[in-house]
This record gives structure tokens, sequence and C-alpha cells, in this order.
């Protein structure tokens, strides 16, 4: 049985982090973090947990 995590990080600016992540994992911008101290990318197919900053 396998066990999810959401891993979270401490960023100066996360939407870019997020846009990096997000191309590197072929993830995609999850919807409602589009704030500029926000941002969390999905695995669009939903295998993987979300990655927040």
């Amino acid at each position: 049985m396998a066990t999810f995590w959401t891993l979270g990080c401490d960023a100066d600016h996360p939407q870019r982090i997020a846009a990096f992540w997000a191309l590197a994992l072929g993830c995609v911008k999850e919807s409602g973090f589009d704030e500029p101290d926000n941002a969390s990318i999905v695995d669009p197919d939903g295998r993987a947990p979300p990655l927040v900053s």
C-alpha cells in the first residue's frame, strides 16, 4: 500500500519555482493557487502528491 504526502517549501518566488518544477516533472499548476505568495502543482493523472510553495 502506497502512502502519499504533500511536499511544501518556502520560496521567495513561488510562481517561478512552480513553473520550473511543473515543466521538469510534467505537472500542471493547481487552480486556486495563483496568488503571488502561493503556488501548487499537481500530477495531471493524479498519481503523485501535490507540490506546494
